[in-house]
């Protein structure tokens, strides 16, 4: 199953959709509401509006963290860290899940523990102006979404605005 992310900088208080692999609107990503004590982006499936789930920043932490919500439960978070020898990089805590790649490349790749690939983002020029999320089974799918856009959130925002 492939999904298209436009290729650009998201505010904090804007929404946008995320497209399938024939250009139609899937998911629709919007800022939460209601009274929130931190910053929240709330995932629904298209044309009807079924909650899928959310990112959020987690405010109590040392490192830019980002939680994951699927279906009302904690579905795992993210975390970006400094290297020692200098530059950053990324923790998942969804699953058994690792990342190889990096995120601030437009290229990486989740794999299961077993080394099995889950999705992968890429920018390929027959899809100019998308990121493209390739995820292995359509079934991880909600989780994938939320997994790519807590990782573009935490790397260029440190955390949804932190």
């Amino acid at each position: 199953m492939k999904l298209l992310l436009k290729e650009r900088y998201y505010g904090l208080h804007e929404s946008y959709e995320i497209y399938d692999g024939q250009g139609r609107p899937y998911y629709r990503v919007e800022p939460g509401s209601g009274l929130q004590l931190r910053q929240r982006f709330d995932v629904t499936e298209l044309p009807f509006g079924n909650a899928v789930g959310s990112i959020g920043r987690r405010w109590v932490t040392l490192l830019p963290t980002v939680e994951l919500s699927l279906g009302g439960k904690s579905a795992g978070y993210v975390t970006m860290y400094r290297r020692w020898e200098g530059g950053f990089a990324f923790r998942l805590h969804i699953r058994d899940w690792q990342l190889t790649g990096s995120p601030r490349s437009w290229y990486y790749k989740v794999t299961g523990e077993d080394g099995t690939a889950v999705f992968s983002v890429d920018n390929p020029p027959e899809h100019k102006g998308y990121h493209v999320l390739d995820i292995a089974d359509a079934q991880d799918a909600p989780l994938a979404l939320l997994t790519a856009l807590a990782l573009e959130s935490v790397f260029f925002t440190g955390g949804l605005g932190g």
